[in-house]
């Protein structure tokens, strides 16, 4: 259980992001539009992603104030990416708790709401291969909005199908910023470590992106991960 919510605490500060950057408008032919397109939430894609990162900072809010309340420490700020990463540290204590399992299915619920939104209307979505018992049948998101499984009948929980990636994906890259909110750092140090030489530098002259596989990493040899007693 512990893993599970490791696994969607690390998720959720790049999906809150995405779900930043799909409020904003978008322009075609110079002229700025909305997003208008609809999701299976049935909200147009700028109110649906304005739902979904609510719902994030909430509910990681609400754990936070738990854990801080009981365990008698200092609650974090209240960003995704300083409350994921404070609930990371805890999870081992959050395990044992009488809401343990509530923890963990609400952190799963966050991510498979948040992918949704996200997700291009119309099509299945090739996101890798499966992973349970060596299978390795190809997995497709549906965009209905569908329990997601491989073409060989297995059913994947969201922690296990969102960091999937086809066999044929070199690396998956992201810009500065999200690359920061993934690990929960501040933009100069993702760029001081590139500067430095502990992390590559991808993308164009003009547009720098990373390595989340990299920067992982390289976040845990460089901060203490130890959960707090």
């Amino acid at each position: 259980m512990t893993d599970d919510a490791l696994l969607a605490l690390s998720t959720l500060p790049l999906l809150y992001s995405r779900c930043e950057v799909a409020m904003q408008p978008v322009r075609a032919g110079g002229v700025v539009r909305e997003h208008t397109g609809r999701r299976a939430t049935g909200l147009p894609l700028r109110a649906a992603a304005f739902d979904a990162r609510a719902r994030i900072l909430g509910v990681l809010a609400s754990w936070a104030g738990l854990v801080s309340a009981e365990r008698e420490v200092p609650a974090p700020r209240r960003t995704v990416p300083e409350l994921a990463r404070f609930l990371a540290a805890h999870r081992d204590w959050l395990a044992g708790h009488p809401g343990g399992a509530d923890f963990v299915a609400e952190l799963s619920e966050l991510v498979a709401s948040a992918y949704e939104v996200l997700q291009e209307p119309g099509h299945a979505v090739l996101t890798g291969h499966c992973p349970i018992d060596g299978c390795q049948a190809p997995v497709r998101i549906q965009p209905s909005g569908a329990a997601v499984g491989c073409e060989a009948g297995h059913e994947l929980q969201p922690v296990q199908w969102l960091v999937l990636r086809p066999r044929d994906a070199q690396r998956r890259t992201v810009p500065t910023k999200e690359a920061a909110l993934a690990v929960g750092v501040p933009e100069a140090t993702v760029r001081q470590w590139a500067r430095r030489g502990k992390l590559t530098r991808y993308g164009s002259a003009r547009r720098a992106e990373y390595c989340l596989d990299e920067l992982t990493a390289l976040a845990d040899t460089t901060y203490d991960r130890t959960p707090s007693r």
